[in-house]
């Protein structure tokens, strides 16, 4: 009997490709999922679970290619992509605290902060004035500001003079009239507003001045000062024209005087000073003769 043969042929089964839906992932700090649907125990898939922010390729492909093809061309691996995006986090806003002087260390707080995800540098500070406060992102592979995402948020930390206590305010000033203010020692740290300002008449006035601290973490303070200008005091001295003979006229005699401050300035009657004459009229009597300073000008 002659032998027949036959030849056949077994296909390799066909396998429906897996199919998934775009997603979007946020890190989270925790193990994340890229959703698959159509995957079977025919199948190995791999990259589809990460933790960490980034880019990610998921690859599914048939255990057995010998028996089992896809059912659509290409026969490659099934791929996928996914990113795990940074999470966002609102920036911390400026700390409204007003530091003043105090002479310990200050804290500057940003509103928000926060100490897991964020680095603080510049927030301590003890004496008067300015420095910068830098707020960084601690895991910036992870982590991105709501705004602005590249840039660090910086802050003005600034700590205000203080109010001077326990120095001494002057007191007792006195000065001639015609003088200035800057003719008036004040002592140590103090000094007139205006120096040039000339005590033009006679009286009591106030005028400003300013204690300024060596300690530059205390500010200037401005204060009225009481200071009594004196009128200048006329001397026998500066009068000339009194000592004289005159022939008897039956009247009070009249004389012409010369009044001179300190022999160098000469002074106007009725104006720097007034002439009182005694009573005398007779013949051989003296005559008693007052210069009355007034105005600026005393003495008598």
């Amino acid at each position: 009997n002659e032998e027949v043969k036959f030849s056949f042929v077994i296909e390799k089964a066909t396998v429906d490709k897996p199919t998934a839906e775009n997603q979007t992932f946020t890190y989270n700090g925790e193990e994340q999922e890229f959703v698959l649907s159509g995957v079977n125990n025919l199948m190995t898939v791999t990259g589809n679970k990460a933790t960490l922010a980034g880019n990610y390729t998921v690859r599914i492909t048939l255990n057995d290619t010998n028996n089992y093809k896809w059912s659509t061309d290409p026969q490659e691996a099934v791929i996928f992509y996914y990113t795990i995006e940074k999470a966002k986090v609102n920036k911390p806003t400026a700390d409204t605290t007003i530091f003043v002087y105090n002479k310990t260390e200050q804290t500057y707080e940003p509103v928000g902060f926060d100490n897991s995800l964020m680095n603080i540098t510049g927030d301590k500070r003890t004496n008067a004035g300015s420095q910068t406060v830098t707020v960084t992102l601690k895991d910036t592979a992870n982590y991105v500001w709501s705004s602005e995402p590249n840039a660090a948020v910086e802050f003005t930390f600034n700590i205000k003079q203080a109010t001077p206590t326990g120095y001494e305010i002057p007191t007792g000033l006195t000065q001639e009239v015609g003088k200035s203010l800057g003719s008036i020692s004040l002592g140590d740290n103090w000094s007139w507003n205006d120096e040039t300002t000339v005590l033009s008449t006679a009286g009591t006035y106030t005028y400003k001045a300013t204690y300024t601290p060596t300690d530059d973490n205390y500010h200037a303070v401005e204060h009225d000062l009481t200071v009594e200008v004196s009128r200048l005091l006329i001397e026998k001295e500066d009068i000339s024209g009194y000592e004289l003979s005159v022939e008897y006229n039956n009247s009070v005699y009249k004389l012409t005087l010369v009044v001179k401050y300190n022999l160098t300035t000469t002074l106007t009657e009725n104006v720097h000073y007034t002439v009182i004459y005694g009573s005398a009229v007779n013949a051989n009597e003296t005559q008693t003769i007052r210069v009355q300073g007034i105005n600026n000008y005393s003495g008598d």
